[in-house]
């Protein structure tokens, strides 16, 4: 693996991405995992539906995440309130 920033900087979506904060994670698949980098801990697991996410990135602001799906959509999660647009 690439240093930390080497990895954000990617313009690829990933199974797992890192918040630019380097605070966070998020590793998708059938489920969505947010683990605490610090601590290593999960402090959120979102339960996979039909459509399987298959990578994921962080905008910006740190405080949604881009989800590619396996039926080549792409869906928003809002980390704050898990609603999915």
């Amino acid at each position: 693996f690439g240093k930390r920033d080497e990895f954000r900087s990617s313009s690829i979506l990933s199974r797992i991405a890192v918040r630019a904060d380097g605070k966070q994670a998020a590793a998708v698949g059938d489920d969505i995992a947010i683990v605490d980098v610090d601590s290593g801990k999960t402090v959120k697991r979102l339960k996979g539906n039909d459509s399987r996410a298959v990578g994921a990135r962080y905008p910006a602001d740190g405080r949604r995440l881009v989800l590619q799906l396996g039926n080549s959509g792409l869906a928003v999660l809002d980390i704050a309130t898990d609603k999915v647009t």
